[in-house]
């Protein structure tokens, strides 16, 4: 993280703690050593409080504690409600702190999804965002877009087996507008 910083690359982390690997101590000792190294924070409101010690009732509050603590300039941050075995809503907030300070939050939509696999979802809604904000103007990021193509990404993910969902920039920015969330072959 910090050669990667000091090429001035930015450095965006998720957590992504397992139990089976390390206590939750071990694991908040280490995230807090790493967090002033973060860019961009991918973490649910539960892990902000748990890990990192953040106050804040909502994602904004929340991220902007992040920011005033450690330097983030945005928080990441999935949503997702169990509807049964096979059924999720899920959704995704980003808070981003502009260059003058002030914390916006963008909010994909919520999309009702059918599981097929939802191992991965995680990762391919983090790829679908930062896909967004790779192809855009880096002085300037459309947050907003990255947010909607990472929840697009995301929820198609859950349509798809395995771990590693094959999917095009067009199949996510389709998913983007559309109501069906299936990968088209």
């Amino acid at each position: 993280m910090s050669a990667a910083r000091d090429a001035g690359a930015k450095v965006i982390f998720d957590p992504n703690f397992r139990s089976k690997l390390w206590t939750f101590d071990r694991a908040r000792e280490t995230y807090l050593s790493l967090a002033p190294l973060v860019d961009i924070m991918s973490c649910s409101i539960e892990g902000l409080h748990g890990f990192y010690g953040l106050a804040g009732d909502t994602p904004l509050e929340a991220a902007r504690a992040g920011h005033d603590r450690f330097g983030w300039q945005a928080v990441i941050m999935t949503t997702r409600v169990d509807q049964g075995m096979w059924r999720n809503r899920v959704g995704a907030t980003v808070v981003a702190i502009d260059g003058t300070g002030a914390a916006h939050a963008y909010t994909d939509r919520e999309r009702d999804v059918e599981i097929v696999d939802r191992l991965g979802a995680g990762d391919a809604f983090l790829s679908g965002l930062l896909y967004g904000l790779f192809t855009g103007d880096p002085a300037h990021p459309d947050w907003a877009r990255a947010t909607a193509l990472g929840g697009a990404a995301g929820a198609l993910k859950h349509s798809i087996r395995g771990d590693f969902p094959i999917l095009t920039a067009a199949e996510v920015e389709a998913a983007v507008e559309t109501t069906a969330m299936r990968v088209q072959r």
